[in-house]
């Protein structure tokens, strides 16, 4: 009488080769999906939303303060380059903005650019930040200004805000 069990065989299981292959396998589909959703560029992409939801933020808060002002407000001026600037987290448009925004990836200041420069009561206004996203179509809207994103006010004319990110 045969028996309705198989016998053990101490011998059965995966031999390397078989595991290799699947290990190998995996890794190969692994690595096409990592090429194909590319992490640093969907960090880029964040990061860029971020910095157009930033300058949006500030040309509202401009826009507000020019409508109670008649001019735009005027920014403390950067010891080096003498262009106006702002401490992050300021609250130098406030009420109108809490806290000025600064960029994602190193934390440091948007650009702004008044126009006339210099002046008491400022016109015309554009705020700029890098974008570093490969396919942004805003990017590459200045000629002087290659990867740039700007925020600026309505009146202010493609040479002004060109002059102003150089």
């Amino acid at each position: 009488m045969k028996s309705m069990f198989r016998q053990h065989n101490p011998h059965r299981g995966f031999t390397l080769t078989e595991l290799l292959v699947v290990i190998t396998i995996l890794v190969i589909l692994g690595l096409i999906i990592l090429v194909g959703i590319n992490p640093m560029a969907q960090i880029f992409k964040g990061y860029d939303a971020r910095r157009k939801a930033d300058l949006a933020k500030i040309k509202i808060a401009l826009e507000n303060y020019y409508a109670d002002h008649d001019c735009y407000p005027v920014f403390p001026l950067d010891p080096v380059t003498q262009k106006p600037t702002y401490t992050c987290g300021s609250d130098i448009l406030s009420p109108y903005l809490a806290a000025m925004p600064c960029d994602p990836n190193d934390n440091k200041p948007y650009t702004i650019f008044f126009n006339p420069p210099g002046d008491t009561c400022p016109q015309k206004f554009a705020v700029y930040a890098q974008i570093y996203s490969f396919f942004d179509q805003d990017a590459n809207k200045y000629l002087d200004c290659s990867k740039t994103y700007a925020v600026y006010s309505s009146d202010m004319s493609y040479g002004e805000i060109n002059y102003g990110c150089s």
